[in-house]
């Protein structure tokens, strides 16, 4: 990371508008999508208040890597931040970190269960502000993350989430986000007072939500006063174009899909078995078949076919060597890639942070012609779009559109000079078609949220 502050952070007019927001509230919610700046918005604002008293010290939880690669950087590379110091606890020497005076520290989230111990001393002096980065992270209200986050609640004077997907799953997972900011003023005490006045009961054994009539308006006007939203418009956007490339499963490939979804199990290639115990796990059987393997009763990878593959290949030979990046979800989607690239890094799960950094810097100096990625790896905190890359594929579709949403952006961001292609690998007549639909509907409801928001 580099020590030289030649970086004069100008704000622009979405910058002061989102500035003088968090300025004007003492709890707030910036739901800005990728590119318009958050890290840096959000230090300007510290810095002022604590140049004017009001504020001491910040503590972030943001992702592992947001947490090395990101909130470090960005206080280095701007010449009006060069006096704030940050530490990240994290790693071996996160204990002497802690005993540091630093202005800034930084933590992910699963780092919280052995920080409780310290809390209350560390906390006890000074003005606080909490900074939660994607706060999508603390949606599930029974997580211990939550749970953890809530109990530190009160040692802060002002508190900030940052998202730029608040719903990425539907509305039900909004409960927990904002009660970070007011505990519980805007949507409720309890996330079942919240559910009882928004929902209803529905799925099988009530275990699903549907919103009541009327419901959502209601939670975007109880939730409006404290979220800002900015979006695509204050960004100088290149086109996005999704294609959708049909993959035509092998007649035995079929059988086996066929046999999963019918009987809930089905014989391998191997002479093995793969069962699934309900109706939950099939879907991810499904998935993995549709892909070209899956695990057997004994957890071991089992090749089905490898009709996606072939289709990338052709894919990387017609882009003619232009970057390109693959986005994989199983471990044997990821060793299947390998056997055909076998030069390709990825980032996912088992590497480090330091090669994390070295792949990221490879990468936007177009050393690297093809990238593979998992979505939750790469959703958030990688800077990614100074390649020349210009095309995206998907060969595993996730369920979750915030994966999906976040890693897109990765690529399609401002600055971008030319158009951006995203490639999906659809296996016919599988759950790959309905998973795009389902995509589509998810990525409505937090729409509506959004330009609620901006009214």
């Amino acid at each position: 990371m580099s020590n030289k502050y030649n970086h004069k952070y100008n704000p622009r007019p979405h910058d002061r508008t989102a500035i003088e927001f968090l300025l004007t509230h003492q709890h707030a919610g910036l739901l800005l999508v990728p590119g318009l700046g958050k890290t840096a918005i959000t230090l300007y604002s510290f810095k002022f208040l604590k140049d004017l008293g009001e504020l001491d010290k910040m503590f972030i939880i943001a992702p592992l890597r947001v947490c090395h690669l990101v909130w470090p950087r960005e206080a280095a590379k701007w010449e009006q931040f060069r006096g704030l110091s940050v530490g990240v606890l994290h790693g071996k020497d996160k204990e002497q970190v802690l005993s540091e005076d630093h202005d800034i520290y930084v933590i992910n989230p699963e780092g919280l269960r052995w920080f409780m111990g310290y809390a209350k001393n560390f906390f006890k002096s000074g003005k606080w502000m909490l900074t939660c980065d994607e706060s999508t992270l603390f949606k599930n209200s029974r997580s211990q993350r939550f749970k953890n986050v809530k109990k530190l609640l009160g040692w802060f004077t002002k508190r900030l989430i940052l998202t730029g997907t608040p719903a990425p799953n539907g509305l039900i997972n909004l409960w927990s986000q904002m009660y970070i900011l007011d505990k519980g003023e805007a949507l409720g005490k309890f996330v079942t007072q919240f559910r009882n006045k928004y929902f209803y009961p529905s799925g099988f054994m009530g275990y699903a939500y549907k919103l009541q009539p009327g419901g959502d308006k209601a939670i975007y006007s109880a939730t409006k006063e404290n979220l800002l939203y900015m979006g695509a418009e204050h960004l100088d956007l290149p086109e996005l174009t999704h294609n959708y490339m049909p993959v035509e499963l092998p007649v035995a490939a079929r059988k086996i899909y066929a046999a999963m979804k019918d009987e809930f199990i089905t014989g391998l290639p191997d002479g093995g078995k793969s069962v699934a115990v309900n109706g939950a796990v099939v879907y991810g059987k499904l998935r993995q078949i549709a892909n070209g393997g899956v695990y057997d009763e004994e957890g071991k990878a089992v090749l089905i076919h490898n009709a996606k593959t072939a289709a990338l290949q052709e894919l990387g030979d017609s882009l003619d060597g232009t970057p390109l990046m693959v986005f994989y979800e199983f471990n044997h989607d990821l060793k299947r890639l390998r056997e055909v690239y076998p030069d390709a890094p990825h980032l996912g799960s088992g590497v480090s942070t330091s090669a994390t950094a070295d792949i990221q810097d490879k990468w936007n100096n177009n050393e690297i012609p093809l990238l593979l990625l998992h979505p939750a790896a790469a959703g958030h905190g990688l800077n990614l779009q100074e390649s020349d890359c210009r095309a995206i594929c998907w060969y595993s579709i996730p369920w979750d559109l915030e994966y999906y949403d976040q890693a897109i952006k990765r690529v399609h961001r401002s600055g971008v000079g030319n158009a951006v292609v995203c490639h999906h690998l659809v296996a016919e007549d599988t759950i790959d078609e309905k998973i795009v639909k389902v995509l589509a509907g998810k990525g409505s409801v937090q729409q509506a949220l959004l330009n609620e928001l901006k009214k």
